[in-house]
């Protein structure tokens, strides 16, 4: 029930079949109810380690301007995050709805958003907060969750997924030719995996739907980043969500 610190998830896992749906096996797993007093600690675990991703799956980042490797990986770091915790809550829990995974081990419930804040956090300004949450989830649930429900990713998609919301780039951020061209070469080299698989693993020879829907959800994905600045914005300035966070806040907004 919501009312318990650890909530009860089964673990789903992805088969071969013709439409590569994840289906629901009987082996359950504990998964804690995330909240505020833990969430920066991870962010800022999550920044460090996904970091070091960043640079040994792109190198050729690295050899970008050092202003230009920061936009680029705040560009990166909240899209990562979405991407993974829609993927890694599709797996546990068979669909996107409720509950929403924020690391490998804690989730959040969106039907219950004040478990997410801790007793008294928000003052005399906490229902508004909640409310406040409540609007986030439900403006960034209409624009992805769709995408996502259509393209059912495989474990293969969604490592593309890693390449590709990367190159999913603002056009508020100036990038020189060559980090451009950096960009385009990944979105090139995962593209061209992806039709790699659906020929030679998935045997399609027709993938166009599929592969649409890939590049459907990454412009969803950026349009989140969107929403998500917008909400942190009036979260940071109204209600001081990690508005002691320095480095967060940079990410964020």
């Amino acid at each position: 029930t919501h009312s318990l610190s650890v909530l009860r998830s089964p673990v789903a896992v992805s088969r071969s079949c013709s439409c590569c749906r994840v289906e629901t096996t009987s082996h359950w797993r504990s998964i804690r109810q995330g909240n505020y007093a833990t969430s920066a600690q991870l962010l800022y675990i999550a920044m460090t380690e996904i970091r070091l991703f960043y640079e040994k799956t792109f190198p050729a980042i690295t050899e970008l301007s050092e202003e230009e490797q920061e936009h680029l990986f705040k560009s990166y770091f909240p899209k990562f995050g979405i991407i993974d915790n829609l993927y890694r809550t599709r797996k546990l829990w068979g669909e996107i709805k409720r509950f929403i995974m924020g690391s490998v081990e804690s989730a959040m419930d969106t039907d219950h958003p004040e478990l997410w804040l801790e007793e008294g956090l928000g003052g005399e300004n906490r229902n508004a907060l909640i409310r406040c949450m409540n609007e986030q989830y439900q403006a960034q649930f209409e624009v992805v969750v769709p995408a996502m429900t259509r393209a059912m990713i495989t474990n293969k998609e969604f490592h593309a997924m890693i390449a590709l919301v990367l190159c999913e780039i603002d056009s508020s951020i100036e990038l020189s030719d060559r980090a451009l061209s950096v960009i385009d070469g990944i979105r090139i080299a995962a593209l061209e995996d992806l039709q790699r698989y659906y020929k030679d693993e998935m045997g399609m020879d027709d993938f166009s739907s599929r592969l649409g829907n890939v590049i459907t959800l990454n412009h969803a994905i950026q349009e989140c980043i969107s929403i998500n600045v917008k909400f942190s914005r009036i979260q940071t300035s109204v209600f001081d969500i990690y508005a002691a966070e320095e480095k967060i806040h940079q990410l964020f907004i």
